[in-house]
């Protein structure tokens, strides 16, 4: 699968660290973080992990 492209995360705070978007850079990643106040906005985010801890139970 290799790195990825994108992360999309919510707004807590392990996900808006210097140390997560430093980690990003480096890897060419772009961190992209879901509107506050509006959970619509972060059911990409939680798609996205249901659908990796899938294929992490299939390994």
């Amino acid at each position: 699968f290799g790195v990825p492209h994108k992360i999309v995360a919510d707004n807590a705070s392990n996900f808006s660290s210097h140390e997560l978007t430093e980690f990003c850079y480096g890897f060419g990643i772009t961190l992209a973080h879901s509107s506050d106040y509006y959970p619509q906005g972060n059911g990409q985010a939680e798609s996205s992990n249901k659908n990796l801890v899938t294929i992490i139970r299939k390994l």
